[in-house]
C-alpha cells in the first residue's frame, strides 16, 4: 500500500508539472479596486489553495464538535462500565447467600410426608 501512495504522489506531481508548463499565459485577476497579474497555472493553484482553506475553515467547527462529542461519549462509557462492574460485584457477593435457600429445620427432617 505504501508503494501505491508513492506512485500516486509521483503521478500527481508529474501532472501538476505538465499543467504548469502548458499554462504559462499571463492573466489579470481583478477584485474591486485590487488587481494582480500572473501565469494562468499560478492563478489556478492559488485559487485551489484558497478554496481548500475556506473548505477546511467551514468544516472545522464540525470536526471539533465531533471530537468533543466523541470524548464525552468515551467518558460516559467508562463511567457506565464502572457502574456495571460495581453492580455485578454486588450481585455476585449477594448471590451465594440468596441461592443457598432457606435452612431446613431439624423438625422438618424427621417429619413424614402427608398424604
Amino acid at each position: 500500500m505504501k508503494y501505491v501512495y508513492l506512485f500516486l504522489l509521483i503521478a500527481i506531481t508529474v501532472l501538476v508539472a505538465l499543467f504548469a508548463s502548458q499554462n504559462t499565459a499571463l492573466v489579470t485577476v481583478s477584485f474591486f479596486a485590487w488587481s494582480a497579474s500572473g501565469s494562468l497555472s499560478l492563478v489556478l493553484v492559488i485559487t485551489l489553495a484558497m478554496g481548500l482553506l475556506i473548505g477546511l475553515l467551514i468544516m472545522l467547527p464540525a470536526v471539533i464538535g465531533g471530537s468533543f462529542k466523541h470524548s464525552l461519549t468515551k467518558f460516559k462509557l467508562k463511567r457506565l462500565e464502572k457502574k456495571r462492574d460495581k453492580t455485578k460485584a454486588q450481585a455476585e457477593a449477594s448471590l451465594p447467600a440468596a441461592s443457598a435457600g432457606p435452612e431446613a429445620s431439624p423438625a422438618d427432617a424427621g417429619a413424614a410426608p402427608k398424604a
